[in-house]
């Protein structure tokens, strides 16, 4: 039992609270079989009155299962789509740029080889560049999303500067 007005523990001899002194008339019984419960979790106690404690339930942050993988990244980046990494770590704007910008300079290339081939071969240095750092800045992206989802216990949306 405890007690209705300070929520201190009774003896069920009490009749008077020992810590305040209120009369013990009325106070309800803690039920013993919510105390058999398995040892993971804490026995909850039933009474009424203002001082109720609540049991205290840790459960994992989902924080943590929704980083980014890098390496994913830039495995997407590499083998499904320029662009696709900056997509899956939330730049999806800067994925589609980077999936445009080098498709635009592949056409671009393509004509110019088959129209003044000379003009083609500077551009082959500047798609591969291209690529390679859409790859490089897929797996930054990861690693920032991943920063921020750190520092503000969130991930960003839109509207924050990352």
């Amino acid at each position: 039992m405890f007690c209705n007005s300070c929520g201190s523990k009774l003896k069920e001899s009490d009749k008077f609270c020992e810590n305040c002194g209120a009369s013990v008339e009325g106070t309800q019984k803690v039920d013993t079989s919510l105390q058999q419960q398995s040892p993971q979790q804490p026995p909850q106690q039933q009474y009424s009155g203002p001082y109720q404690q609540s049991t205290i339930v840790y459960q994992p942050s989902p924080v943590y299962s929704q980083r980014k993988s890098p390496g994913l990244a830039v495995v997407l980046s590499i083998f499904v789509l320029l662009g696709s990494g900056q997509m899956y770590a939330g730049k999806v704007g800067r994925g589609i740029g980077f999936l445009f910008g080098v498709f635009g300079i592949t056409i671009f290339f393509i004509f110019a080889f088959i129209l003044w081939w000379p003009v083609a071969w500077f551009l082959i240095p500047v798609v591969a560049g291209l690529q390679i750092w859409c790859h490089i800045d897929a797996y930054r992206v990861a690693e920032k999303y991943n920063r921020f989802l750190d520092t503000h216990n969130r991930p960003p949306t839109n509207l924050d500067n990352w």
